[in-house]
Order: structure tokens, then C-alpha cells, then sequence
């Protein structure tokens, strides 16, 4: 009997294994799916945005009245046109970035470099709002192995929420670079309106979001990148007050 109810239980558990498997596997057809349907549409809804953003540009030099205050209207218009055809090609390219399989191309890249080329996004706006943004880099920082083009888009996500986290009110941005234990840390603290409680468990979830604009995969895309490096990245917040993320990333080993 006890023999018995062994191989029941290895029954069991291969069972259990042999589902989790295919239910995987189902997974990962879903998303080959949806990568290959999202590039199908994201051409096909490019195209003409391409062609509206042309039409505006030739609209503007061409056609633009002489009369100062129709060309004032007629320039506002056209721009605002411009930046909801720039604000679908974003939303576009955030979709393709998470539904599509990511080669990284990792090499040495320096820490602070990565975090000061991201701020340059934000620097226009946060001084417009009378936010003050900081950079403290401790001593011996080694350099991180990563991909400069995916991390930048790490950072540029996380700065651009926390600009917007503390809206026309000012603020403060600081961002800390520090060795930890063969890694690198990157802390992005902010002093904006924080992230409720209920909703700090899903922010990393694809097409979770608070805004009335964006996709929701601003958060999920950072997530798969630093996944992708094998790095890791928590959240702490308290709303009202604000929020910081820890982004650790495995440092570059010297060459043999």
C-alpha cells in the first residue's frame, strides 16, 4: 500500500508537470501569435500615419495663412494633430516591444552614462515644472553589462513617470548609482503623488495603468528588459509622498 500510494503521488506530480507544460507552451503560441498580428497591424496603421505626418509637414509650408492670427490658430492645430500621430506611432512601438522575443545586445556600458542620457528626455519638462533633478554616483561604480539602447528605454520609462508623478507642482528627481554585491543599483526616488497601495502589485502588468492616456506596458517593458539582463527591480511608495524604484543590474567582469 505504501509503494502504492508512492507512485500515485509520482503519478501525481508528473501530471501536474506535464500541465504546467503545456499550459506554457500555449502561452508562448499566444505570444507568437500576438507578435506576429501586432507587426501585421502596426504596418498597416503606420503607413498612413507616415503619410498623415507628411501631408501635415507640407500643410504647414505651404499652406499655412498669412493673416497672423489664423496662422497662429492654424499652427496650433496642425502641431496638436502632429503629436497625437507621434502619440499612436509610441503606442505602436510599445506594443511591439513587449509582444515581440528581445535579443539583447549585451557589452560593457558605463552606469551613469545610460542614466544621464535618459534625464536629457525629461530635463525640458522637469524645469518647466520647477522640478529639481540630482545624480549622486558613489565611488568605484563598475560598469554594467547591458544593451544601451534597451536600458535607455529602462530609465527613460522611469524618469518620464516620475516627472509626470509630480506634475506642475515641483519637486525633487534624485537618482542614486551604487556598487551592490557584483551588481550595480540604481535608485529613482521621487517626491510626486505616490502609487496606492491596492495597486503597487500590478503595476508591472502588462496593460495595467492609472492614466487616461498610454497603453499600460511602460512598466512591463521595463520589467522584460531588466529580466532580460538578468537584473531585478522593486518599487516602494507611499501615496502622497512618492515613490522610488531599485533597478540592480549584474555588473561587467573584466576580461580574462
Amino acid at each position: 500500500m505504501g509503494q502504492l500510494a508512492v507512485n500515485f503521488n509520482e503519478m501525481a506530480a508528473q501530471l501536474e508537470r506535464k500541465r504546467d507544460i503545456e499550459a506554457q507552451l500555449q502561452q508562448a503560441e499566444k505570444s507568437a501569435v500576438v507578435g506576429r498580428l501586432g507587426s501585421a497591424i502596426a504596418h498597416e496603421i503606420r503607413n498612413p500615419l507616415n503619410y498623415i505626418n507628411l501631408t501635415l509637414d507640407h500643410l504647414r509650408s505651404k499652406y499655412s495663412p498669412d493673416e497672423p492670427e489664423r496662422r497662429a490658430t492654424f499652427e496650433k492645430l496642425t502641431s496638436q494633430l502632429k503629436d497625437e500621430v507621434a502619440r499612436i506611432n509610441s503606442q505602436i512601438s510599445d506594443f511591439l516591444n513587449y509582444s515581440r522575443p528581445a535579443n539583447a545586445n549585451l557589452r560593457p556600458v558605463d552606469s551613469r552614462q545610460i542614466v544621464e542620457d535618459s534625464l536629457r528626455i525629461v530635463e525640458a519638462q522637469a524645469a518647466e515644472n520647477n522640478i529639481k533633478i540630482s545624480v549622486v554616483e558613489h565611488e568605484n561604480v563598475p560598469q554594467i553589462m547591458g544593451d544601451p539602447e534597451f536600458l535607455r528605454s529602462v530609465f527613460n520609462n522611469l524618469f518620464i513617470n516620475s516627472v509626470q508623478s509630480m506634475g506642475t507642482e515641483g519637486g525633487n528627481l534624485s537618482v542614486k548609482i551604487s556598487p551592490d554585491n557584483g551588481m550595480v543599483m540604481f535608485e529613482i526616488a521621487d517626491t510626486g503623488n505616490g502609487i496606492p497601495p491596492e495597486n503597487l502589485s500590478k503595476i508591472f502588468e502588462p496593460y495595467f495603468s492609472t492614466k487616461e492616456t498610454g497603453t499600460g506596458l511602460g512598466l512591463a517593458i521595463v520589467q522584460k528588459i531588466v529580466d532580460i539582463h538578468q537584473g531585478t527591480i522593486e518599487v516602494e511608495s507611499i501615496e502622497g509622498e512618492g515613490t522610488k524604484f531599485t533597478v540592480k543590474l549584474p555588473k561587467s567582469e573584466p576580461p580574462a
